[in-house]
């Protein structure tokens, strides 16, 4: 995120004489350069961001995967460059069906660029277990039981993640 410069362009240069121009006193330096420097900053860093939880977002391509908010404990995102975390924990979901996996909505309207980046997670679904993470291309993320995209057994799920992708 650039800095706004609308505060900057309007200052005035003195002519030498020290009697027209801007003056400069903490103040007007805190407005003009350090807020919005500490600002863009943040976002640079990758401040956590709580993402909505909207139940739509979490879906499966057979059968169901039914969240509701107060199951969800934390679903948030932050943005370092180009790098997308994505943090997510789950208690109390439901599948309904067989589905081979369980998918994401990328938060934030990001899309995923080029690069698939995987990542192991943990799960309880009847057992407890490590699942594997998938950010490819798009605006999904693709939650396998096991890298041999094993179904997910119906009944309730617990699921935890921490995911990184590769925003354009």
């Amino acid at each position: 995120m650039a800095i706004d410069r609308a505060p900057w362009n309007a200052l005035v240069d003195d002519d030498g004489s020290n009697l027209v121009g801007t003056i400069w006193n903490k103040a007007s330096i805190k407005t003009v350069l350090l807020d919005p420097t500490d600002a863009a900053l943040l976002i640079a860093e990758g401040v956590w961001v709580d993402a909505p939880v909207n139940p739509a977002d979490f879906t499966t391509a057979s059968g169901s995967w039914t969240i509701t908010a107060p199951a969800v404990s934390t679903f948030a995102y932050r943005l370092s460059g180009k790098t997308l975390q994505i943090a997510f924990y789950v208690t109390g979901s439901t599948i309904a069906g067989a589905p081979t996996s369980l998918d994401v909505k990328v938060p934030a309207g990001y899309v995923i660029g080029g690069r698939s980046l995987a990542a192991p997670f943990n799960y309880f679904n009847g057992a407890v277990g490590v699942g594997w993470g998938l950010a490819a291309s798009g605006t999904t993320i693709k939650l396998y039981k096991d890298i041999l995209g094993t179904a997910w057994t119906a009944g309730t799920a617990h699921v935890t993640f921490v995911l990184s992708a590769i925003v354009l």
